[in-house]
């Protein structure tokens, strides 16, 4: 009975050692080593960033070739509509830590408690989450998130969010797998920066009036600021109408 039982242990042991290797296996397999996905906009310093609005149209501006930021990404929404910003992180550092943050303009109103993660959770439900809120970041409507999981290499955020004020203006998400965000200054003055004189072409709609301004300002300069803190980092143009 005691070698049957010896017998057992050591099987049931060889099975769960099999089982934890499949699910580490499958989750390295599930990352996107391979190419397959391929980020649709967004500067990531080996991970992929990606803003998006769903039920928003969406243009794409083509800069000069040579430029260090060849495409801004506009979403043109309506006021006071309710939206869903779509902020994902992936091919991150499948261990340790990784955080991130989204920044929206003072304009914007955020329902918090209806916002997920990408599996549809809640982000301030007490279930477990492959991201949690730290609460505001560096002021109103930038909110701090860190990522949940050793084998999470794709995490992001959803949030209901509607546009009270009519015109220009951005939004914006930095990550990091450092332990801060290192010169906040820097990067918010940079991202404010890069606000003042977005929102400078006023109320009415024009994507010339935006390449213009991003080719003939510190516009560019100001993003390469922001990239050069080490920083994952992307920037929706928003225009509200």
């Amino acid at each position: 009975m005691e070698v049957n039982l010896v017998q057992k242990k050591f099987l049931m042991g060889i099975v769960v050692g099999l089982l934890t290797i499949g699910m580490i296996a499958e989750s390295v397999a599930a990352a996107p080593w391979d190419n397959q996905i391929t980020p649709k906009s967004g500067v990531g310093l080996g991970s992929y960033v990606s803003i998006s609005i769903e039920n928003a149209k969406h243009y794409s501006i083509m800069l000069f070739p040579n430029a260090p930021i060849r495409v801004l990404d506009v979403w043109r929404v309506k006021e006071n509509t309710w939206y869903i910003i779509e902020v994902k992180y992936y091919r991150i550092p499948l261990s340790g830590q990784y955080q991130f943050a989204v920044i929206l303009p003072e304009s914007a109103e955020v329902n918090l408690k209806e916002a997920t993660d990408l599996d549809g959770k809640k982000i301030l439900s007490d279930e477990y989450k492959k991201v949690e809120y730290l609460g505001p970041w560096l002021g109103r409507n930038s909110f701090h998130f860190k990522k949940e999981g050793w084998l999470a290499w794709k995490v992001g955020v959803r949030l209901p969010t509607k546009f009270t004020k009519r015109g220009w203006t951005i939004i914006g998400t930095v990550g990091t797998s450092m332990s801060s965000f290192g010169d906040s200054g820097k990067l918010i003055a940079s991202f404010y920066g890069i606000k003042r004189l977005v929102e400078s072409l006023g109320k009415k709609f024009t994507l010339s009036a935006l390449k213009k301004l991003a080719l003939r300002s510190n516009f560019i300069g100001l993003i390469v600021t922001i990239i050069e803190t080490g920083l994952n980092v992307d920037i929706g143009f928003i225009y509200v109408g």
